[in-house]
């Protein structure tokens, strides 16, 4: 048989019911997000309330909506008295790990004098530069208790996502040094580029792609100095003169934090220049007179073999009428070269030019001998003097 609840038990139920009717007999407030108003995005009002923007927004960008606060009436329970001052604020209820919460202004208080009080704020959010989904809830954080209160109701959440950051490469730049080596030289050398940024701060960890003449020679990484070295390149054979050096770093086609950029070095083989040799002095002291001035010279590689098919040419500026030279030097008796490109005599392993000097005025003149060595060549010059016969 069951048995009837005691007086206490009783009393305990008509307890609980009188607070359930009071729950629902009381006034709560109600939240509404106006679409109408959110910039940039229009959102949705989901069946809660609640509203998403319903596309993602910059980092450090402003969500801006009015929200409308009033009263639901669910029975006559609630004393608004004087007016009831209610208080409201904002959290960030969801967020990616790590991000800041969501800067939140335009929330006031307000006083409900009625159930027919309402009160619309303009909301300001700042989206934090952290990417991902967030969720900010406006409710009231004060001001609804005391007897026949006001129900402070669930609130409104607003939703939106952050968009990834923009993809904003630096530019890159390579640079690639001159390197100046011998004829036939049989110890190698290092290729290298150095890749910085913009700011010119080291890109560590890069492939960049190598070539001499546009014949490619291989990869190498950057290291933490931005220094990418390709060791021990062979340098016996190349030709006199410059050769182009290319460096290439090509960014992946999705890459965000690099531009591609190339850049050219020289790579420059020379002779060993041995000297002017007999009869011109040196250090600018011969003095010449007749019709000719042989103007001879030797050459050698980096293993000081004589070079027989160099291609060189001799030049020459008027200097001045004054007459420095000091040694009177012989004659040669042979007729000027045509032309200016000396020519290679074996039989001393030089080569020689006989410059006729018929028509020139005495004075001082700068000879010089190009030998096609391109920038890493030095200027293989002397000094000579005319006085010929007659003069002073």
């Amino acid at each position: 048989m069951l048995k009837k609840p005691s007086t206490a038990l009783k009393i305990s139920i008509v307890a609980l019911l009188c607070a359930g009717v009071y729950s629902v007999l009381a006034h709560a407030i109600s939240y509404l997000a106006l679409t109408a108003t959110f910039s940039p995005n229009p959102a949705t009002i989901g069946p809660s309330g609640d509203a998403t923007v319903t596309g993602p927004v910059a980092f450090g960008s402003n969500i801006t909506f009015d929200l409308k606060y009033s009263i639901v009436s669910q029975g006559p329970a609630t004393n608004f008295g004087t007016g009831k001052l209610i208080t409201f604020g904002a959290t960030t209820s969801l967020k990616p790990v790590g991000a800041a919460d969501v800067v939140v202004a335009g929330i006031n208080s307000h006083t409900f004098l009625s159930a027919a009080s309402n009160f619309t704020d303009n909301v300001t959010f700042t989206a934090p530069t952290t990417p991902g989904a967030y969720t900010v809830k406006i409710k009231s954080t004060g001001g609804t208790g005391g007897t026949a209160g006001l129900l402070p109701g669930n609130g409104i959440n607003i939703n939106f996502t952050v968009a990834e950051p923009p993809c904003e490469p630096l530019s890159t730049v390579l640079t690639v040094p001159q390197i100046c080596v011998l004829l036939h030289q049989a110890t190698p050398v290092d290729l290298t580029a150095t890749l910085t940024d913009e700011n010119g701060d080291p890109v560590v960890g890069k492939t960049v792609s190598f070539s001499v003449d546009a014949n490619a020679v291989g990869d190498a990484v950057t290291d933490a100095s931005g220094v990418a070295t390709i060791p021990n390149y062979d340098v016996s054979g190349l030709s006199i003169g410059d050769h182009e050096v290319d460096a290439t770093f090509t960014a992946p086609d999705d890459a965000c934090d690099y531009l591609s950029t190339n850049g050219v070095g020289n790579l420059g083989a020379t002779y060993v220049f041995i000297g002017f040799q007999q009869p011109i002095n040196a250090d600018g002291t011969s003095q010449f007179g007749g019709r000719t001035i042989p103007v001879k010279i030797k050459l050698a590689d980096a293993n000081g073999q004589p070079v027989t098919d160099a291609e060189a040419h001799v030049f020459f500026n008027f200097g001045t009428p004054a007459l420095i030279g000091t040694d009177a030097e012989p004659v040669a008796n042979t007729n000027g070269d045509t032309g200016n490109l000396m020519r290679y005599d074996p039989g001393a392993n030089q080569y020689i030019f006989n410059w006729d000097i018929a028509g020139l005025a005495n004075g001082t003149y700068y000879v010089w001998v190009d030998l096609g060595e391109g920038a890493c060549g030095d200027q293989h010059s002397v000094i000579v003097t005319m006085k010929k016969k007659g003069s002073k």
